[in-house]
């Protein structure tokens, strides 16, 4: 999504910002920043159809299938 939005000059609402800084927060707290721009640089190399594979694994993992 941030390559879609870097593409077409549309950055994040607030309300998304500010979501995904609060789910980010507890994993910042627990790794350093290494681990989190590798683990950014991995998902930002992720074809579209791999990220929905992932976003669809993920929903069924949590129960929302």
């Amino acid at each position: 999504a941030d390559r879609l939005r870097e593409a077409t000059g549309s950055p994040r609402g607030q309300a998304l910002a500010s979501e995904i800084e609060r789910r980010l927060q507890p994993l910042r707290a627990t790794n350093d920043t290494s681990t989190e721009e590798a683990a950014h640089a991995r998902g930002a190399a992720l074809t579209l159809a791999e990220a929905f594979d992932l976003a669809l694994e993920a929903c069924s993992i949590s129960g929302h299938d």
